[in-house]
């Protein structure tokens, strides 16, 4: 029955984002992830094929990937991993590393630094001056990071501050984390269960929000090798004690939403606000 519905749901979405939007893809960009990986997760096939199109593409990592693994590997080996682990993604996806910006700010306390962060994003923007921004998508519920929502605030502020006026594009990464994409997780909590189900049904209600589908069936194979980089997210890099990996979410259901024929945004021209 789950199936079933996902594929409905997809089909309905795939229709309606096709019909409702395309982005240039020629157009210079810049995207902001909260974490590594996330650009690869949530935009990798887009960047993929703007890249292939010409498009100048820049990539600014918030964090800087100190505490995904900081109980088996310490924090400063682990963030120096994880950002050559980006670098070699990001030339995978065909950005040079020129292009690459890296903000360093501890992750998981990003909401922290908000103010210095907006500072630094607002004269990345205007250094830059791009005509498409990425940000993880606003549809999104809080769920296991604040750096996700806190990045997307910090941009808007950032390009508010600015007065620029972009093409928005905000990607989905935890947007899958519910049922019919993946399984309902068990849960003996009553009031976590109940906060599960309203995250169900938010994640549906909030599809008809999506209105831009990037067909990245071309470049699939190279949104996978991009991923491989991150060996720390896909590998078990420490045997000897507790690695989780991107496989091991919602008992390996979670990973292959990345790879559907589609990537999805909800894209809109910035108004000085949240949208």
């Amino acid at each position: 029955m789950r199936h079933l519905y996902r594929n409905l749901s997809l089909g309905v979405l795939e229709s309606r984002a096709r019909r409702q939007a395309t982005i240039e893809m020629r157009d210079s960009a810049v995207v902001f992830s909260p974490h590594y990986d996330d650009e690869t997760l949530g935009a990798g096939g887009t960047i993929i094929r703007k890249r292939k199109e010409g498009a100048t593409v820049y990539l600014v990592f918030m964090t800087d990937g100190s505490r995904s693994h900081a109980h088996a590997m310490e924090g400063a080996r682990l963030s120096e991993l994880r950002r050559n682990e980006a670098l070699q993604a990001a030339a995978s996806l065909g950005v040079n590393e020129s292009h690459v910006r890296f903000l360093n700010f501890p992750e998981t306390r990003l909401t922290q630094y908000a103010d210095e962060a907006t500072q630094r994003v607002a004269d990345l923007l205007l250094d830059l001056s791009c005509q498409q921004v990425f940000v993880p998508s606003t549809l999104e519920p809080l769920l296991w990071s604040a750096d996700h929502n806190v990045t997307t605030e910090i941009v808007f502020r950032a390009l508010s501050r600015v007065g620029q006026h972009p093409e928005v594009l905000e990607y989905l990464v935890w947007f899958w984390y519910h049922w019919p994409w993946v399984p309902l997780l068990k849960c003996g909590d009553t009031r976590r269960l109940l906060k599960l189900t309203c995250r169900n049904l938010f994640g549906l209600s909030a599809l008809m929000n999506l209105n831009t589908a990037v067909d990245i069936v071309s470049v699939r194979s190279q949104k996978q090798d991009a991923l491989t980089k991150y060996e720390s997210q896909m590998t078990r890099l420490v045997v000897d004690k507790w690695w989780p990996v991107l496989a091991d979410v919602c008992q390996g259901e979670f990973l292959p939403r990345f790879f559907e024929s589609n990537e999805f945004f909800r894209t809109y021209k910035y108004a000085g606000r949240a949208q």
